[in-house]
């Protein structure tokens, strides 16, 4: 070849090292872009007789400088990022209303026992009264207002659910138009689209920021692209579009446009895996919390029905449950009371299922409200008395305890004035001697209370019947006494129905899941559970949420090292071709010299 176009050879070469570096430092600042090379070879030879001293170069290629490797480690990376950054941001919220150490739910409990602790010492006390009333509304305001913080964040999942499917779906467009292109550009091994693919793989990294994704190459250049756990998203340049679709209760559902749905456990990682991963916690949240209002409504309901109000009445419901959903009815006072008293047999054999005790404890906040506001209406006093006692030990206080009961036919006998009862006592204890229906029924001490008894059925195995007495004085002379309704209230200072209240905050009054039918939890031992599951979960996000940004950063930096534009050291390259351009411009040049001076001597 001669030496012009050697020098032509090398301009060209040059001309295009110069165009690939001025890309490079045009694209620097463009998400996903990496570094382009142009690769060089020297052309096939040729014998000029004394050797082979070449025929120039070419341009055969222009490639990235690109390690699919880290190129897929940045995918993983921020799909596992986003997942737990949406899901801590929803945590933290959760965690800081149920936490919350003034206004939380937990606090207000436990102000509003110190209340009937307070009227317990003075049950007549109108000021006292009012005050239990008082912390009972603030009681529940704080069970709304966590109800209501819980709907909001559930509210949250569902939008962040509809944004996110609006993106993939143009995520998955936007991949599939690239595919279509590349696949028209594409020339095998060399000469590719090369910014296209760039394109294609940023589009790739968005949609993880979503949901985890990963991509497999197929025919032509194309990729297709597979999120969750394996689910079609773009198949060549065919995209599968997804679709919200009404989910079970109040949550969205996710699935592909022609009405096939997605499960939720299968659409994992990114910020939409992050919400739908929370969600769970956020149901379970709110359940619990309803369970816990729920188990504090029935058994104060219960036991404010079991004493006497300021007026002698027979207490009415403490507080209103008021569902909205079917089977409950207005118009069924009885059937509700029956569903109410199924929940109660939830996790043991005959309660309701589990659809319906979800829906229950879901909704069991937003039914909830105070029922009685005037303060003579709180059943402070016991309705039963002791009357006729012979002997020298007296009858000093008698209850119902409700929470403990397990057979009630005693204790609503008692209090309806179908039964009265006769009982003898010596230095042995209590027994009761008529009527004959009840003489099986036995009389044992009363655990923590000094003079306590309490009356247990004739069942196999014995069970609690509720109804409680504290004996005075000496029961060895032996002596007898009747205990049945009190129908001659004159008793407005007794406080025994009020300290069976305050029992109520260390009796198990919440279900747990080891089928019994009588809780397995205390109110605040419910509610800890929950804000210590919360909290943990809260705790376990944010370690991941940290050392996964951290991943990111590292992967990022690592492929920025080997993709990444250099902006020092591309503009050494565009010196360096500059070089070699005007070097082979000079080659040229001395060719035409050159060539000149054979024409003038020839010529000449």
């Amino acid at each position: 070849m001669s030496l012009f176009n050697i020098g032509l050879s090398g301009l060209n070469s040059a001309a295009a090292g110069m165009s690939v570096t001025g890309q490079n430092i045009n694209g620097m600042n463009v998400a996903g872009y990496t570094r382009k090379d142009i690769i060089q070879q020297t052309l096939y030879p040729q014998s000029a007789g004394y050797g082979y001293p070449g025929n120039g170069v070419q341009v055969t290629d222009v490639r990235r400088v690109y390690d699919g490797f880290l190129n897929k480690q940045v995918q993983t990376a921020t799909s596992a990022s986003n997942y737990y950054s949406s899901k801590l941001s929803y945590l933290n919220q959760l965690d800081s209303t149920l936490a919350n150490s003034s206004t939380g739910v937990s606090s207000q409990l436990q102000t509003f026992f110190s209340a009937i602790q307070t009227l317990a010492t003075d049950p007549n006390s109108v000021p006292s009264r009012q005050a239990m009333l008082d912390q009972a509304s603030s009681m529940v305001n704080s069970f709304k207002a966590a109800n209501d913080r819980i709907e909001e964040l559930r509210n949250g999942v569902n939008t962040e659910v509809k944004s996110s499917v609006t993106q993939i779906n143009a995520l998955a467009k936007q991949i599939a138009s690239l595919n279509q292109q590349i696949s028209q550009l594409w020339q095998g091994d060399t000469q590719q689209p090369l910014d296209l693919i760039d394109q294609r793989d940023q589009a790739i990294t968005e949609l993880n920021k979503y949901v985890k994704a990963s991509s497999v190459p197929s025919d032509s250049g194309k990729v297709n692209v597979f999120i969750g756990s394996g689910q079609s998203m773009v198949l060549g340049g065919t995209p599968f579009e997804l679709q919200v679709m009404p989910g079970s209760g109040k949550d969205l559902q996710i699935g592909y446009k022609d009405g096939s749905p997605l499960p939720s456990d299968l659409l994992t990682g990114g910020s939409l895996g992050g919400a739908l991963s929370v969600r769970k916690t956020l149901v379970q949240s709110q359940e619990e919390l309803g369970a816990t209002a729920l188990g504090m409504a029935i058994n104060f309901n219960n036991q404010q029905k079991a004493g006497l109000d300021k007026n002698g009445a027979q207490g009415t419901d403490m507080f209103t449950l008021n569902f909205n959903f079917p089977p409950w009815s207005a118009a069924t006072p009885a059937a509700n009371a029956a569903l109410l008293d199924s929940y109660s047999k939830t996790f043991a054999n005959g309660g309701m299922d589990d659809a319906t005790r979800s829906a229950f404890e879901s909704d069991a906040i937003n039914a909830l409200s105070l029922a009685i506001t005037q303060p003579d209406k709180i059943a402070a006093a016991s309705p039963l008395k002791a009357t006729g006692t012979t002997g020298a030990a007296t009858v000093s206080a008698t209850s119902i305890s409700r929470a403990t009961a397990q057979d009630n036919t005693l204790a609503d006998d008692l209090m309806a004035g179908t039964a009265s009862l006769t009982i003898n006592y010596t230095a042995t204890g209590l027994s009761i001697s008529a009527p004959a229906a009840y003489s099986g029924y036995t009389v044992v001490a009363r655990p923590g209370v000094t003079g306590g008894y309490k009356i247990m059925s004739n069942g196999t195995p014995p069970e609690e019947t509720g109804v409680n007495l504290t004996m005075n004085g000496t029961l060895a002379g032996g002596g007898t006494f009747q205990l049945g309704k009190n129908t001659s209230f004159t008793e407005k200072a007794d406080n025994s129905n009020l300290l069976e209240f305050t029992n109520l905050q260390t009796a198990n009054l919440v279900q747990g899941t080891n089928g019994s039918a009588t809780g397995t939890m205390t109110l605040q031992g419910a509610l800890g559970q929950t804000v210590t599951s919360v909290g943990s979960i809260t705790n376990e996000t944010k370690v991941m949420n940290d050392a996964q940004t951290n991943s990111l950063k590292q992967v990022t930096l690592a492929r920025e090292s080997v993709s990444g534009v250099n902006l020092d050291e591309e503009t050494i390259n565009l010196l360096k071709y500059q070089q070699a351009y005007q070097a082979s411009g000079k080659v040229i040049q001395t060719a035409g010299t050159l060539f000149d001076t054979i024409l003038n001597a020839v010529g000449g």
